[in-house]
């Protein structure tokens, strides 16, 4: 159990990356083959076909960490990161959030089935409430998911036919691999040309695994041909973040968000000219929402954005606010030694939640000689954390001995 894990299954905020994931409930009895949650033990009994959703908040709560929680700031929300908008269990709660929710939280309702007119008549009005789907061109076909493309499409069609732009319809096209290439590209050209969207995402394939559970499905999804087993192993623990001291393999990933470079060129070159194509979700949530994004992930400046974006180097005053922003979030007094490449924060305690919340605050990548990208249970007992566990109740489960929180919550 890691602090990241625990708040995934006790408490509406999940994580933090360049948008807030959250959840009312923890499951999807979509259950499809590639889902991250089915590669671990701790996860996988909750998203199956017959699965009983876990709660984990409802409206209020998640309205009370948005706007009180000092972790979060105006960001884009992912909800039902880690289930379904479809399930009628979330449907209620988003309910009763939007009509409560400030509006600079644009909101993206993760929902896999086709969006129905019941759905779509709920949720019409609220401007910031974002239609999403995620495409897995041929999953039907080759059994990696119960859903079919063409009725997601005919979703799409009657949120457009009901009034809602299509800057409020997103689409995420994906996993692309070269099982399904061609149909991906045949899909993104369809929704474009019939203007049900402007923009689309694409992802590439990623499998991870905490334990023998996630081996298993890994090993399932390879024989499937899902990836190809060379692209799998060179692709292998490549995915790497800093700890302030070395390059270290993610706890969990894998393969992360992979697409053969030849395919995503090719992708590139027959999507209509007018399509936005975002490769990676921070530039769809600044270039078409116009939110603020770190330019740092995994402890290192992400050079795709600051090569897009370019990087402005922080002033004085931008610098005390940000270590300032940081005693608050850690309790801790650091200091920052400001390079040609990033703002070096030490003596600061950093998750990647607490570097993604500081580094929406300047146009430069910030970088801390102490990281971790998962927090650890001790770690749920920085000030950023704990104003969450406090709103949602689970604070003196923290406070008190670790371990036996961990006993009295599973």
């Amino acid at each position: 159990m890691n602090g990241e894990t625990f708040l995934l299954l006790h408490t509406p905020f999940f994580k933090q990356r360049y948008s807030i994931s959250v959840n009312f409930y923890v499951g999807c009895r979509i259950a499809c083959e590639f889902c991250y949650y089915k590669m671990s033990k701790l996860t996988e009994p909750l998203f199956r076909p017959n699965s009983r959703l876990r709660k984990v908040g409802d409206a209020e709560t998640l309205l009370r960490i948005l706007t009180e929680a000092t972790l979060i700031s105006p960001a884009p929300i992912t909800a039902c990161a880690s289930s379904d908008a479809s399930m009628p269990e979330n449907r209620k709660e988003f309910e009763k959030l939007f009509p409560k929710l400030p509006p600079e939280f644009k909101v993206f309702m993760l929902h896999r089935p086709p969006w129905t007119q019941k759905e779509i008549d709920a949720f019409k009005d609220y401007p910031n409430a974002i239609f999403s789907t995620t495409i897995t061109p041929l999953a039907y076909e080759k059994e990696w998911n119960r859903i079919k493309e063409n009725s997601q499409i005919q979703g799409l069609k009657r949120i457009r036919e009901s009034g809602v732009p299509p800057e409020r319809i997103s689409v995420e096209l994906g996993p692309i691999n070269r099982e399904n290439f061609e149909a991906s590209i045949e899909i993104a050209r369809y929704l474009y040309e019939e203007g049900i969207v402007k923009y689309v995402t694409i992802r590439g394939v990623s499998l991870g695994s905490y334990d023998e559970v996630g081996d298993l499905t890994n090993e399932k999804l390879i024989k499937e041909n899902f990836i190809e087993r060379d692209e799998y192993e060179k692709q292998k623990k490549t995915y790497r973040y800093y700890d302030g001291k070395e390059e270290k393999p993610h706890e969990f990933y894998i393969v992360k968000n992979y697409i053969p470079k030849e395919l995503l060129n090719e992708f590139y070159e027959k999507v209509p000219e007018g399509l936005s194509v975002h490769r990676i979700t921070p530039t769809l949530y600044r270039d078409e929402f116009g939110y603020p994004i770190s330019l740092s992930r995994n402890n290192k400046p992400r050079k795709e954005l600051v090569e897009r974006y370019g990087k402005v180097k922080p002033s004085p005053e931008e610098i005390k606010r940000v270590l300032n922003l940081l005693e608050k979030l850690t309790g801790m007094k650091g200091s920052a030694v400001l390079t040609e490449d990033y703002l070096l924060i030490k003596g600061v305690r950093a998750t990647e939640d607490i570097a993604h919340r500081v580094g929406r605050e300047i146009l430069y990548p910030i970088v801390f000689d102490d990281y971790t990208n998962l927090p650890t249970m001790e770690d749920l007992n920085l000030p950023a954390y704990r104003e969450i566990l406090e709103i949602v109740g689970l604070d003196r489960y923290v406070q008190e001995d670790l371990e036996e929180g961990r006993q009295l919550l599973r």
